[in-house]
């Protein structure tokens, strides 16, 4: 449908649809159009803003016979009416809204469908600014870049994308917080639970948020399974909205001064450090029971284990952030905190020879291990919480290395021949052409007055490179020729490394990159997922592997895989005793400072 001539109001009326519709807000529409675009069953919708000629497109794939047009709106738009009317109705009403749907056979047996609603001058005859600053139009896109991150946390499994405003399609949680708020320093997801009761009924609520440093925070609050917009603004109970339905029983949920979000931060008791992400709330019939916290949750996982300890004091306070030895990014559930603010402790250090004694407690949340090592009088109790997906990486990538380097030692076993040899456009020296064959490219070079080179195999840990085009084949070649001619390495380093440390992983320091990164992405793509539950026989199994590979605390990408959240104290640990004489000197500035 095209556009129709467009109405031109007179000042008075603008203002009141400016004033009550809010046409003049770009974020109104966006959020009103995707509301539209889900309300259909899209799974798919697209957001393209134009900031320089103000046009606005939306494009889905979602059925079409949801969408209301202004039916009944009268042709002169009175201050009586506008409430009741929508955005994109008035929009349709003023001729600045054009919308297409289109139905066609796609490669599946399903019909696919596309619909593309264009907005093409919303200030069109408006009494606004339009030329508006930089940064004035940076708020802006910020504003829907937030709405739009909303929608994204309340609907994962839609595909929302949005290519001028920084928001791609398929990305994780907190991509999706560093895209939108890029001082992030730390992102940890934090979740919690709690119940709490009112006269109007039992409201239960779910927390999900992120820990680090950021100015602000986004909001998606759901009530009774409906989302909000603007949970930070509009739940106020002296802001609520009366057309909702819930809205006068959720009123008596909190008081008059203080929002929903206040009232239920203020329940569940979230850290400072916290920036709630997403917060539901239901109204039940009977209260519920509440989550236990970290600290419950893991006395109760040791007191159900007949072999651990009876009881295992949990610190009152656990650090927030990590250790150097550890880096930032570690993927551990984060305890109930006290205080962020001060000195904060470091994470215990482990040692890897304390894995020797390494059991098995529970698995979390289908993504940590929590396991307890030590114990004896030799080492004191350690607990443990593993990522279940690195430990499986490091394991896979250690057995892979020890078979590929032993395949490459006796030289059988660790090429592919190709069904076409590949030219190669030079010729490397000799000692680069050992190395590369003993690696598994296989070389065969002409002698003659202009001489050529073929490559005729390729390592075996470089199979994926048969279904490319040859050009990425030659590439890899070549880079590979150019690290060992650089940096010297030879076949005899890797020989001889091999014998000194008794260990075949030894010789990875004269593998080249594009091998070891080719054994990182096979053992990644093969390790044990998030999300994928264990028995306890396949955690004991490998915990027991685990413990016997060679850098047991970081995965093939160098992530970490595990954290010391407790140690117990050694008996035979010896304090270093405090020197206050030496200490009052220091303050002083005296001659013994430096001593």
């Amino acid at each position: 449908m095209r556009p129709g001539p467009v109405r031109r109001l007179s000042t008075d009326t603008a203002s009141a649809v400016r004033a009550h519709a809010r046409l003049a807000s770009l974020e109104r529409i966006v959020w009103e159009l995707s509301e539209h675009a889900l309300a259909t069953g899209a799974t798919r919708l697209d957001i393209h803003v134009d900031m320089k000629q103000w046009r606005l497109a939306c494009i889905h794939n979602g059925h079409d016979d949801v969408w209301v047009h202004a039916q009944g709106c009268p042709l002169e738009l009175h201050k009586q009416t506008l409430e009741q009317v929508p955005v994109y109705a008035c929009l349709a009403w003023l001729g600045l809204l054009e919308d297409n749907h289109v139905l066609y056979a796609g490669l599946s047996t399903k019909r696919q469908r596309e619909t593309r609603i264009v907005v093409h001058d919303i200030w069109w005859r408006m009494p606004v600014r339009r030329h508006m600053a930089r940064r004035r139009e940076r708020r802006l896109r910020d504003q829907i870049r937030q709405l739009l991150v909303r929608l994204a946390l309340a609907y994962p499994q839609v595909r929302l994308r949005a290519p001028g405003l920084r928001l791609g399609p398929t990305i994780h949680l907190s991509e999706r917080v560093r895209a939108v708020m890029p001082t992030f320093e730390l992102v940890r997801t934090v979740q919690g639970e709690c119940t709490f009761s009112s006269d109007q009924g039992v409201w239960h609520a779910t927390i999900q948020g992120v820990v680090g440093q950021a100015a602000g925070s986004l909001r998606c609050l759901w009530v009774n399974g409906q989302l909000v917009p603007r949970a930070d603004e509009t739940l106020v109970r002296s802001t609520c909205p009366v057309h909702v339905p819930w809205s006068a029983a959720l009123a008596q949920a909190w008081d008059n001064s203080t929002s929903l979000y206040q009232h239920i931060a203020r329940c569940l008791g979230p850290p400072a450090s916290v920036h709630v992400l997403q917060v539901r709330v239901q109204r039940t019939a009977a209260p519920g029971i509440p989550l236990a916290d970290w600290q419950a949750l893991l006395s109760y996982l040791l007191s159900t284990q007949p072999s651990a300890p009876s009881a295992l004091p949990l610190p009152a306070c656990m650090p927030s952030t990590t250790s150097p030895y550890f880096p930032a990014a570690v993927s551990a559930p984060v305890p109930r905190l006290v205080r962020t603010e001060g000195l904060v402790p470091s994470l215990p250090r482990l040692l890897p020879h304390a894995l020797a004694s390494v059991r098995a407690i529970a698995q979390v949340d289908q993504k940590y291990l929590f396991c307890v090592c030590g114990g004896d009088a030799s080492e004191p109790l350690s607990l443990l919480c593993l990522d279940q997906h690195a430990v499986d990486e490091r394991v896979r990538l250690e057995e892979l290395t020890r078979t590929y380097m032993l395949a490459c030692l006796e030289g059988k076993g660790h090429a592919m021949t190709l069904s076409t040899p590949v030219p190669m456009p030079m010729v490397p020296p000799p000692h680069v052409r050992a190395s590369l064959s003993f690696w598994g490219w296989k070389l065969c070079v002409t002698e003659s007055h202009v001489p050529s080179c073929d490559i005729s195999a390729i390592p075996i840990v470089l199979s994926f490179l048969l279904s490319r085009p040859s050009s990425e084949v030659v590439a890899c070649a070549m880079a590979c020729a150019a690290w060992m001619a650089d940096t010297g390495h030879s076949p005899e380093e890797a020989d001889k490394a091999e014998r000194l440390y008794d260990t075949p992983l030894a010789a990875l320091l004269s593998m080249p990159p594009p091998v070891r990164e080719a054994l990182a992405t096979k053992a990644c793509h093969t390790a044990i997922r998030f999300h994928q539950p264990l028995v306890r026989e396949q955690i004991e199994r490998l915990l027991v592997q685990w413990s016997d590979v060679s850098l047991p605390f970081q995965c093939a990408h160098g992530r970490p895989s595990a954290v010391c959240l407790w140690r117990t104290p050694h008996a035979t640990q010896r304090s270093r005793p405090v020197r206050w004489d030496r200490l009052a000197s220091t303050e002083r500035g005296g001659p013994s400072a430096c001593t």
